[in-house]
Order: C-alpha cells, then sequence, then structure tokens
C-alpha cells in the first residue's frame, strides 16, 4: 500500500475493540521503544525534532532498515539511559554535545565501536576507546529579534556582559542547564570566560531570563515569534529561521553574533548504546553517521550544523582554523569533569521556577 494511502476495512469491527486499538496504539507511541519492531532500530535523539526525523528517514530510505526515535534534550537523555541502565530501551544515542557521553561511558551506558569512516573524523572530536564521536558542530550564539529590539527600545547585545543589562529583565530566552546540553554549554562557557567573577555575572544574566526551557533550540522558536527579544543557542537553531524566507512560517528573522568575550562549540556525538536490541541495525546506522550521507542529513532537515568529517567542506575543523571568532580551546572530557560542580551551584543558585 503507497504512504498516505487509507486502508480498506474488509469487515466491521466492533465499537469496543476498535477504541481498544486506538488505545493500544497511543500506549505504543508514548512506550515507543517496546514497540518497536525486532528488526529495526531505535534511537535516542538529542538534536532538534525535525533533524531527527531528517535522519530517521535518510537512514531508513539509503540503507533500507526501519527506524523509530524518541526525542530528549541531552541531560534528560543520559539520565534515561542511567536508569535503564541493565534493560536498555534504545539502541544507539546521537545529538547532544559530546561531553555527556564522556559522562555515559564513564558509567558503563555505551559500548565501544569505530564505524566505517572512523578514520575521517579529527581526533579532538572522537574517544580515542570508540566509545563515542562527532557527527556535527556548532557554535554557541547570541540570536536576536531587531523588530522586538525595536519596540522595546534594546540595544543589539554583542557581549555576555551586555546579557547582564536590566533592561533585557524578561527579554532573554534560554534553556535549562539541567536539562539542556546547549544550555550547560552556555553556562560552563561563560564560567571559564569570566573565572573568579562567573557566579555573579551569571546570576544576572539568568535573571534576566523569561524562562526556562527544556530544549536548547526551543529559545531561538520563542525569539522569532517575538515572545523574546534575544536567545542564547548554537547558531543553527537559529540560522534555520533566515532560510527561504516566506517559503514556510519561520518566524521573523534573526540577527546572530558571537559573544565578543569569545565563545564554544558542541561536538553532537553519537554512541552505541550498551546492551542494543538490534546491535546490527545501531551498527549499521552509525556506519551512515560517520560517512557523508548521515553527516549531511542536517542540512537537509533546515539546519546547517556543520558537518564532521574532514572529508566534507565546511567541516568543523575547518572552521576552528579559519575563523575570525574567538573560540575557547578545550575538549570533551574538561567540560565532562566540571559538569558536577556546576550542575550543583544551579541548583543551588538558578530560580528554574518561572
Amino acid at each position: 500500500m503507497r504512504r498516505g494511502a487509507t486502508p480498506r476495512l474488509t469487515t466491521l469491527i466492533p465499537m469496543r475493540t476498535f477504541r481498544r486499538g486506538v488505545l493500544a496504539l497511543l500506549l505504543c507511541s508514548l512506550l515507543l521503544p517496546s514497540c518497536a519492531p525486532a528488526s529495526g532500530l531505535v534511537f535516542l535523539c538529542s538534536n532538534e525534532e525535525s533533524v531527527c526525523e531528517q535522519w530517521r528517514e535518510d537512514f531508513a530510505a539509503q540503507e533500507g532498515v526501519s527506524a523509530q526515535f524518541l526525542r530528549l534534550p541531552t541531560s534528560e537523555a543520559l539520565a534515561r539511559i542511567s536508569s535503564s541502565k541493565g534493560r536498555p530501551e534504545f539502541d544507539a544515542w546521537v545529538g547532544g554535545p559530546s561531553d555527556s557521553y564522556v559522562v555515559a561511558a564513564r558509567r558503563g551506558l555505551l559500548e565501544p565501536y569505530t564505524p566505517q569512516h572512523w578514520d575521517s573524523i579529527p581526533t579532538p572530536f572522537k574517544d580515542e576507546a570508540g566509545n563515542w564521536f562527532g557527527v556535527y558542530g556548532s557554535v554557541l550564539a547570541l540570536c536576536s529579534n531587531p523588530r522586538v529590539l525595536k519596540e522595546q527600545g534594546l540595544a543589539q547585545p554583542s557581549s555576555w556582559v551586555d546579557l547582564e543589562d536590566e533592561a533585557y529583565r524578561s527579554w532573554i530566552s534560554a534553556s535549562s542547564p539541567l536539562t539542556s546540553g546547549t544550555a550547560f554549554t552556555a553556562l560552563w562557557t561563560q564560567a571559564q570566560i569570566f573565572g573568579d567573577e562567573a557566579p555573579t555575572h551569571l546570576r544576572k544574566v539568568y535573571s534576566n531570563v523569561q524562562r526556562f526551557t527544556h530544549s536548547g533550540a526551543a529559545p531561538a522558536d520563542i525569539v522569532a515569534s517575538g515572545k523574546a527579544a534575544v536567545a542564547i543557542s548554537f547558531e543553527p537553531y537559529c540560522f534555520k529561521h533566515n532560510q527561504q524566507p516566506g517559503d514556510r512560517d519561520q518566524g521573523d528573522q534573526l540577527t546572530i553574533v558571537f559573544p565578543s568575550e569569545g565563545t564554544f562549540y558542541e561536538v553532537g556525538a553519537a554512541a552505541l548504546l550498551n546492551g542494543s536490541r538490534n546491535p546490527r541495525s545501531a551498527k549499521q546506522f552509525l556506519d551512515w553517521l560517520s560517512g557523508a550521507p548521515g553527516q549531511l542529513s542536517t542540512t537537509r532537515s533546515g539546519v546547517p550544523q556543520k558537518p564532521i568529517s574532514t572529508e566534507l567542506a565546511g567541516n568543523l575543523e575547518e572552521f576552528l582554523h579559519t575563523t575570525d571568532v574567538r573560540v575557547i580551546d578545550a575538549d570533551a572530557t574538561a567540560i565532562a569533569k566540571d559538569r558536577e560542580k556546576w550542575t550543583k551551584w544551579t541548583l543551588d543558585e538558578i530560580e528554574f521556577s518561572k
């Protein structure tokens, strides 16, 4: 039957049976991994929903493997696989900053695997033991809505210090460092830049946040909708609103600025989960993600994340070697080392009830 076609019912179904069937389908959609076919792939995805769907669609079409996914922000995804250790729900995990994968590896949640295109991934963007490897890169930015800034009489921010100004109170949108890998990267980056002054700086910035989102991609959407003026997010989540204006409802176009004091980037990773129910499909998925088809799939979704593979133009390593943007020099291990310290500080110091 062709996709989208309406199935023909050859027999009449009693209403009670029909209702039970609908209920079963709804439960299956909520408990997705337990309903997956034994031969298919179920992956946990910590990228934007449209990218997750593009990965699923392209992998199924190009490799002939049925796939399903559950989308969760990075920190929530880490908590999910940690809580299900010994009874895995997913075969692979993809998306979200690699420092969370470092933590997952230390907890014994990942199974080492070197995918087909391993050698094209630069050493800083993969785990030497094969626990994870980079699929895409994104640089942290400030994304502003010029229309809202003008209406509210606000200046275009160009630095982290600018965000301390009380004039931005309730006009900044940011995700929670407790759920979002994007947000933790942003908090950690500012902590490195401001050193001993970081706690004071961070309190001022986060007191100006309108409300905290779970997902790191959401602030850019909120700002594009005109409900906030400035988003702290990765550049591709903002840039998608500036593509093909009028082609679809993307909201307002955004101005993208890299903070003058410096910024950082994510290496969006992928890994085989320990105890994968379908290791063959999972490894096929990781092979695909490590090569050009998987690494370019994000661009097809409208979110132009940079590929990691050195075989592809515009890759993250190439950007870091040629850009004029001030970028902190660090790696996933260094960030993971600070995770517990700054998570505790966030819990103690930031008000998330608003």
